[in-house]
């Protein structure tokens, strides 16, 4: 059963050079609360992927909609298409740079 609160998801991340921290914030009002840790897409456990990590979360996470996961997950794709695009073409941006790309995502790290 899932439950309506009056609450949005807010995706963060820490982007660095050789890996991204993606961790999902739940926002009720002012408030933001962690919701998960930080999963690090360019390194592997036990086979699974940042992405699958972060999806296996939200899964738990009953009360979640659907439509709201979908969303997450997405945003979390986008990021990491991008940052591996940038990787092999070799091309740095600022942090600025990427925020104005992703407004609706949190960024942090080092350029």
């Amino acid at each position: 059963m899932e439950i309506s609160l009056d609450s949005k998801f807010l995706l963060k991340i820490v982007w660095l050079e050789s890996k991204l921290g993606i961790a999902v914030d739940q926002v009720i009002g002012q408030a933001n609360s962690p919701l998960t840790i930080y999963f690090f897409w360019g390194e592997q456990i036990q086979g699974e992927s940042a992405w699958d990590r972060l999806k296996f979360e939200l899964d738990s996470k009953h009360w979640i909609s659907e439509i709201a996961k979908n969303d997450i997950l997405n945003q979390a794709t986008n990021v990491i298409n991008y940052w591996q695009d940038l990787r092999e073409e070799n091309k740095k941006v600022t942090i600025d740079e990427v925020q104005n790309k992703f407004p609706e995502v949190v960024f942090t790290g080092s350029n």
